[in-house]
């Protein structure tokens, strides 16, 4: 067996990864003996790479309305057979600039594979982890995508993948079973995607497919210059204050997300200035709540202007 084949996983990882529930994964393993994870002398399941491919195969026989009383006494062989009667359900249409794509892990590898036939794709079934920094990473400088399953995403992996998005990939996606809020963030400065685990196929395509408009959208923000305010905050107070009186609580609403928004417009203003390491990514949430608002303000006036309400311009 691989040395791949032999690391284990821990049971909420492996929610993470599949879907299933962990009260699910125990009934299965108590009731119908699908699966025999190893047992940790202080209790603890541990599932190999070959248990979770099975795992993510009883899921999908059972979506397409099979029973786990019937799945459970088949052999892997049987298993195979079953799945491959029915065709799998088309995917979403990939655009010709993603069609080189490389996939890194076990689980994403055994999900993607029926995805991605036909296309110009390269799957490599090894822990992420181990791979990010291993000489595997030049033999995929031929694709222009990249897809990698991180149970965790540690500080050496997060190095790792800023430098494969800068200097390899036009698009980096990670999905993952946990990560802190300041990794998540230092990601998404560098423009990788992250996807919380388990991830469909619809989804990563997806995200593959929409990865470059979403980022033309925020450069074409960021060159624009940020909206002057349009109304004083006396002015939407007052707005809000007049609502109740009327049957419609548009202004309302709407005045109140534009105090809202100006309120964050401001917080990301100071945080871009407070931390100079972040500066990039605050200028950006500044823009685009600042566009936010102006769009709320067009809407404003024209509640104010259809319920017969004067409101005072800078």
């Amino acid at each position: 067996m691989a040395d791949s084949e032999n690391l284990a996983m821990p049971i909420g990882a492996v929610t993470q990864l599949t879907g299933i529930s962990s009260h699910t994964l125990r009934k299965w393993e108590s009731r119908y003996a699908a699966v025999a994870p190893v047992r940790t002398e202080s209790g603890r399941r541990l599932y190999t790479q070959q248990q979770v491919r099975k795992l993510i195969r009883l899921r999908d026989l059972i979506r397409q309305g099979h029973q786990i009383g019937q799945l459970s006494a088949m052999s892997e062989a049987e298993l195979e057979g079953l799945a491959n009667e029915r065709p799998t359900p088309p995917m979403p249409p990939m655009q010709p600039d993603v069609d080189q794509v490389t996939i890194v892990g076990e689980v994403l590898t055994a999900v993607l594979r029926p995805a991605l036939a036909g296309r110009e794709a390269v799957f490599i079934a090894a822990p992420a982890g181990s791979w990010l920094d291993a000489p595997a990473v030049s033999k995929a400088k031929g694709t222009r995508a990249l897809v990698v399953e991180l149970p965790t995403i540690t500080e050496t992996a997060l190095g790792s993948l800023v430098r494969l998005r800068r200097d390899t990939f036009e698009r980096v996606i990670v999905v993952y079973g946990f990560a802190s809020r300041k990794t998540l963030s230092r990601l998404a400065d560098s423009a990788i995607v992250c996807l919380k685990a388990p991830a469909n196929p619809s989804e990563v395509l997806r995200n593959l497919h929409e990865t470059r408009s979403a980022e033309s959208t925020l450069e074409a923000l960021q060159r624009q210059a940020i909206p002057a305010r349009r109304f004083s905050a006396q002015a939407i107070a007052r707005l809000a204050a007049l609502s109740p009186m009327l049957d419609c609580e548009c202004p309302n609403h709407i005045a109140q997300l534009v105090l809202d928004i100006s309120a964050f417009e401001q917080y990301s203003l100071e945080c871009e200035e407070s931390e100079p390491e972040k500066r990039a990514l605050h200028a950006r949430l500044r823009s685009i709540a600042a566009h936010a608002r102006a769009l709320f303000e067009e809407a404003m006036a024209n509640v104010a202007a259809h319920e017969g309400l004067e409101l005072e311009e800078l």
